[in-house]
């Protein structure tokens, strides 16, 4: 099994944005989430969830919109953290 690289907030909100000053940025995550060999934690999940939505960022996500990109990523292995 080759390593996996994880996937940063960051990344998820350029993929959904919209404002033309984040072209490149969404063009590149775009083309990075194209990759096979990504992972995501539980806590990228939940900044993306809370980030999206912000009524600051142009063409903010709805909760919905939120969701249903989040259920997109299913095919990317999920890690969470465990508390010993």
């Amino acid at each position: 099994m080759s390593a996996l690289r994880f996937v940063d907030t960051n990344i998820l909100i350029y993929a959904v944005s919209v404002a033309e000053e984040d072209a490149t940025k969404t063009r590149r995550s775009l083309e990075f989430l194209a990759e096979r060999d990504l992972a995501l934690s539980v806590q990228v999940l939940q900044e993306f969830y809370v980030q999206a939505p912000r009524v600051s960022l142009p063409g903010a996500l709805t909760h919905r919109e939120a969701i249903s990109f989040i259920t997109a990523l299913q095919r990317y292995r999920v890690q969470c953290s465990r508390r010993r």
